[in-house]
């Protein structure tokens, strides 16, 4: 099969797509037109272009709906299209399309379309059953139904990007769309804590005269935090692995912006991603360059902390200040709380999406009273699952850490390892620059679960999508040159 027909469908030809197209077209633009009270008819004419251009993108080419739900989920919220009968955002829009134009690829009999089973999609499917199991003993069934859902489409995601992130060329341009997000919603941000009425500015670090906290278009702050930090990371990655300075300046910018987006955030669970993703920057950089990755690091950290020492010490140190920072008490204690949980719902959980209903009676005296989601997600997933959800946690980390494992064992100059503390120091030189990017995200929003619930966010699967993609992309290539 040649590269231009296993990039396209072979369904009976242009007709066929091109009748899908219009179909597709026209089901968005009634989509737009469905509330035409809040829209002008300028934007609805824009936003009914815009929506079968990218229809036309997708049906032509499905990789390209990796980069672009990239860039929709950074709007979160302010990507919704349509509210009633259901809410549709962007995102959801362009999975959709893609899905479609995936299908017909499938259809069409086009190999490099096909998936790739791994031992993450055995923990992803366990996932999916350990949410039903918790079903029938749900606190809030109506809540765990849509949360099944959510699951299922971040399932539906994580195998298309996956599938088409084998591609080094999909890898390039998700990287960059990534990065490029971040750095958009990073200057929002920014603009909103100079007084600019845009996105969510209702977020502030205390009372009514304290700081804002620059949260874009997401609803929480911490989210967006945790978004800028891999996409520094991922910046940063890019900049070890330059081949000149002007290759590194454009990452490096992107960096600083993203990195300024952070601070901007006052998100203590940011600032310790970015600070720990930034430690794998350094053990995935190439063998001959860590030592200046190192210093560059180094002289990074002094310099934010020279900027305004008192707002960034601070906000580190209230990290175990439970006596005078309320935000923090009430993370320590959901600990203990969710620990009570497990204690009582330890089989089947309180189901999928209803942990707010089960928690009001084990908060402890000094937590938020509005603070009742989980927000630690490696507990959450027991208390809300049970014992099945502890099982599939365990065996999709396991699998994340296997195929790293495995891809920094075989691959690279020299097959026999010579212990394993110098083959962790090769890694930079054994893993392929997808994989490294792909590891890089997981480990800054594995940090950041620890203070959060990550599950339904698209950037931590988008990272395993990629060490996946990257790591089976591999493996072919290196099959090849044996059979040759």
């Amino acid at each position: 099969m040649s590269a231009t027909k296993s990039d396209t469908p072979a369904l009976g030809g242009f007709d066929i797509r091109l009748v899908t197209a219009l179909l597709l077209a026209a089901v968005i633009v009634g989509l737009l037109l469905g509330d035409p009270g809040t829209r002008s008819g300028a934007l609805l004419a824009t936003l009914a272009l815009v929506g079968v251009g990218v229809v036309a993108l997708l049906l032509w080419k499905a990789e390209w709906s990796v980069p672009l739900m990239l860039v929709a989920a950074s709007f979160d919220l302010g990507g919704r299209i349509i509210s009633e009968p259901m809410p549709l955002t962007a995102y959801q829009a362009v999975l959709l399309i893609g899905l479609a134009s995936w299908a017909l690829r499938l259809l069409g009999g086009d190999e490099s379309a096909r998936p790739r089973f791994t031992l993450i999609d055995a923990g992803l499917l366990l996932l999916l059953g350990a949410a039903l199991w918790s079903l029938p003993f749900s606190l809030d069934k109506g809540d765990t139904v849509m949360a099944i859902a959510r699951l299922v489409f971040i399932y539906l995601f994580y195998q298309l990007t996956s599938t088409f992130l084998r591609k080094q060329w999909v890898v390039d341009v998700s990287a960059a769309a990534f990065v490029g997000a971040g750095v958009l919603q990073a200057l929002i941000a920014l603009a909103q804590v100079r007084g600019a009425s845009i996105g969510n500015t209702a977020v502030r670090v205390g009372g009514p005269t304290s700081p804002l906290r620059g949260s874009a278009f997401f609803d929480d702050p911490n989210y967006l935090a945790a978004m800028l930090a891999a996409a520094v990371v991922v910046a940063a990655i890019k900049v070890v692995h330059a081949r000149s300075l002007r290759q590194a300046i454009p990452w490096l910018t992107a960096a600083g912006v993203s990195a300024l987006g952070v601070y901007v955030t006052y998100s203590r669970t940011g600032l310790l991603a970015l600070a720990v993703g930034l430690v794998v920057v350094w053990a995935l950089a190439p063998s001959g360059r860590k030592r200046w990755v190192f210093l560059a690091g180094v002289l990074a950290v002094a310099g934010i902390v020279a900027a305004n020492p008192e707002a960034v010490i601070g906000r580190f140190t209230a990290l175990t200040d439970v006596d005078s920072d309320q935000s923090a008490a009430t993370r320590y204690y959901m600990i203990t709380s969710t620990l009570e949980i497990i204690r009582d719902h330890w089989a089947m959980g309180t189901g999928l999406g209803a942990f707010d209903m089960a928690y009001p009676a084990y908060r402890i005296a000094g937590s938020s009273f509005s603070v009742i989601r989980p927000h630690q997600l490696p507990l959450a997933m027991w208390a809300e699952m049970g014992i099945a959800g502890l099982v599939a946690e365990i065996t999709l980390t396991f699998a994340v850490l296997r195929m790293a494992w495995t891809s920094i064992r075989i691959q690279g100059p020299s097959v026999t390892p010579h212990g394993i503390v110098d083959l962790l120091a090769e890694a930079g030189d054994r893993l392929t620059l997808g994989q490294k990017v792909g590891l890089a995200i997981i480990v800054s929003y594995a940090v950041g679960s620890l203070f959060q619930y990550f599950l339904y966010i698209e950037y931590l699967w988008f990272g395993v999508a990629l060490l996946a993609g990257s790591t089976i992309a591999r493996r072919a290539q290196s099959s090849e040159v044996q059979d040759v």
